[in-house]
């Protein structure tokens, strides 16, 4: 199988995978608490966004230039995207917790995010093959 078809359904699979986690643990939610949820991730989404979005570039323009050798780049990327996961979960494990959400609501956000950052990850692994 082509290893661009390869990434391309590990990518989707982990996409859907943790969109089902996250649906699932919404609907245990009451509508209160669900509607709740953009105010209490509205605050600093943007900065996460430029944070996310600068390490993608840098990424990009890391390997399009040659500024380093490939696999040190890729294991910058892989360790900058897991610094971004840890940081963005555990700001988002504070505010819900701070919120009173439930705890398996909380761990099934986390997993979630973990789930489609790991896709993402090895997305661009194999596209480097």
């Amino acid at each position: 199988m082509d290893t661009i078809l390869i990434a391309f359904l590990v990518f989707m699979v982990t996409i859907i995978g943790a969109r089902m986690i996250n649906d699932r643990a919404n609907k245990q939610l009451d509508t209160e608490k669900r509607a709740a949820l953009f105010d209490i991730f509205a605050r600093g989404r943007i900065l996460m966004y430029i944070a996310l979005a600068s390490i993608v570039a840098i990424f990009i323009l890391s390997l399009k230039f040659e500024l380093l050798d490939t696999m040190l780049t890729f294991l910058i990327y892989a360790a900058l995207l897991f610094v971004y996961v840890v940081i963005t979960n555990y700001i988002a494990w504070k505010r819900l917790k701070s919120n009173d959400y439930p705890a398996s609501y909380i761990r099934s956000y986390i997993i979630s995010s973990v789930i489609r950052i790991v896709g993402v990850v090895v997305f661009l692994a194999l596209m480097m093959i």
